[in-house]
């Protein structure tokens, strides 16, 4: 119960508020979303900087990661993100070029 001296049910509420505000973000910007002509320019504006953040937070994890001996881990599951990227990627394109309609 306690393997990080975490208590699960701080973990359970932090879980709880993050998904809130996820959605409340996501509602925002669906809102946002809306206004004719700008809303899309402004949400393009809005999301990647967040989405350089976000890859720069985990450039530094990564870094970390690798300093304390956990190379080989890191490398596992960077190809195995990659793969999934790849397959997304490709279902994208066979969805577009075999649409259903």
């Amino acid at each position: 119960m306690l393997y990080f001296q975490l208590d699960l049910r701080i973990i359970a509420i932090i879980t709880i508020i993050m998904g809130y505000v996820t959605n409340l973000f996501s509602s925002l910007l669906l809102l946002i979303g809306l206004i004719p002509i700008i809303g899309p320019m402004i949400i393009k504006i809005i999301t990647l900087p967040i989405f350089w953040l976000i890859n720069g937070f985990s450039y530094f994890t990564s870094a970390y990661a690798i300093q304390q001996g956990y190379g080989k881990i890191i490398f596992k599951q960077r190809i195995l993100i990659l793969i999934l990227l790849f397959g997304v990627v490709i279902g994208y394109i066979l969805g577009n070029f075999f649409s259903i309609k």
